[in-house]
């Protein structure tokens, strides 16, 4: 303090606690270039416009640290400044422009109170991370954001912007994350992705989106997780999803795709980890399709650990798939075959997917039994399942010495 050359000071989780006065030496660094105060209790005070005075910082960050009412305006000041977290506080407004000079990253997600339209800020050209994740914003979501060509990770997911999803999106270029979920998005989902060529996270679930999946995104090689559910879309899923061959998350739950869906197509993703397309109106043709096409999906799914085809018009046969089949399938815990029109017996394959945790046949016409080997479940659904022999095994399970069952039933009378 003596002569004011420190240079970086990291307070985070200090149990720094009430307000920071005007007159704190903090203010009397006039090298300061790197600050953090994360997680501490300033008693939802308000941050210093004192701030404004450690022109030299490049990195501040405030966050989960209990600040309260209006972000002053000479942060905004701060012309070195490329680093800027004042996230989960909460009871920050936002009514001053925060973003110039060559801030990198903005940080303000689970601030809730920053209601009201995006700030019409003048965003700088070097921004890579911005993310306001439930941050309480609302209205449409401006197109000048498409001008941001630097950005990588655009986090806009649990806010109430409306209006159609904006197509100048796709002039950024570096995007790497793009999440969009939780909000109040309708229209269709523009022709966008030829140019997103580093995307590898893509969210709009949770939305009011409609229309066709768009065909354009067969580029978009790095992709590793598409969420598309809890929308209206419709029509069937475009071929050129499955070419996205790192796809390691894939849901499209909850919409009303159709079509028949080919499953010989999930033979290239390989890496495919949780497969969700539930509740839908997707079927596969024919028994023997199941059969033969589903096997060979499942063959290919060294990863695989949630496999959801529930709520569709599937029918047929669920059949007993080949040792080397279920071999590959050892590391799956979620399986969900519930509410199609499947037939015939449980299939004796279950046996061996010792990791299995939760079961759900329900709502089909099938008979047979549960396998006694599966020690790791502690979910299993049978409801509507009114086979004698799947009647008789569950009560043995239940009631008998067979196995210690752990399980949370449901199952029918």
């Amino acid at each position: 303090m003596v002569t004011g050359d420190v240079v970086g000071l990291d307070l985070s989780c200090g149990l720094l606690q009430d307000n920071i006065p005007s007159n704190s030496s903090l203010f009397l660094l006039p090298h300061l270039r790197n600050l953090n105060l994360s997680f501490n209790d300033f008693n939802y005070s308000r941050i210093p416009s004192e701030f404004g005075l450690l022109s030299n910082l490049t990195r501040l960050d405030l966050s989960s640290s209990s600040f309260s009412g209006q972000v002053p305006f000479e942060i905004s000041r701060l012309s070195k400044l490329v680093y800027l977290d004042i996230s989960e506080n909460h009871s920050l407004r936002l009514e001053t422009p925060v973003v110039e000079g060559e801030l990198q990253v903005l940080n303000l997600r689970g601030n809730s109170q920053l209601a009201g339209s995006f700030p019409k800020v003048n965003w700088s050209n070097a921004l890579s991370v911005l993310d306001v994740s439930s941050a309480g914003f609302s209205g449409e979501l401006l197109y000048s954001i498409g001008n941001l060509k630097s950005l990588r990770y655009l986090l806009l997911s649990s806010n109430n912007f409306s209006g159609s999803i904006s197509s100048s999106l796709s002039n950024l270029k570096q995007l790497i994350e793009l999440d969009l979920s939780r909000n109040n998005f309708i229209g269709q989902i523009p022709n966008m992705f030829t140019n997103l060529t580093h995307l590898s996270s893509l969210d709009f679930s949770h939305n009011q989106l409609v229309g066709p999946i768009p065909s354009d995104v067969s580029g978009l090689q790095n992709l590793t997780t598409i969420n598309l559910s809890y929308n209206r879309l419709h029509g069937p899923i475009p071929s050129s999803i499955f070419k996205l061959v790192n796809l390691t998350q894939f849901e499209l739950s909850s919409n009303n795709l159709s079509g028949t869906l080919d499953p010989y197509m999930f033979a290239k993703l390989k890496s495919l980890k949780r497969l969700n397309v539930s509740h839908n109106s997707l079927s596969l043709s024919t028994a023997v399709e199941f059969d033969t096409s589903l096997e060979e999906i499942l063959r290919n799914q060294n990863n695989l650990r949630w496999l959801d085809l529930s709520d569709n018009k599937i029918h047929g046969h669920v059949p007993n798939w080949i040792p080397e089949t279920v071999g590959k399938l050892i590391s799956l815990k979620i399986l969900n075959f519930s509410r199609n029109n499947l037939t015939g017996f449980i299939p004796s394959f279950l046996k061996n997917l010792m990791e299995l945790e939760s079961l759900d046949l329900s709502w089909n016409e099938l008979d047979g039994k549960i396998p006694t080997e599966l020690t790791s479940l502690t979910y299993l659904s049978v409801l509507e399942l009114t086979g004698k022999e799947l009647k008789n095994g569950i009560f043995k399970m239940i009631c008998g010495d067979v196995m210690l069952w752990k399980q949370h039933f449901l199952c029918s009378a």
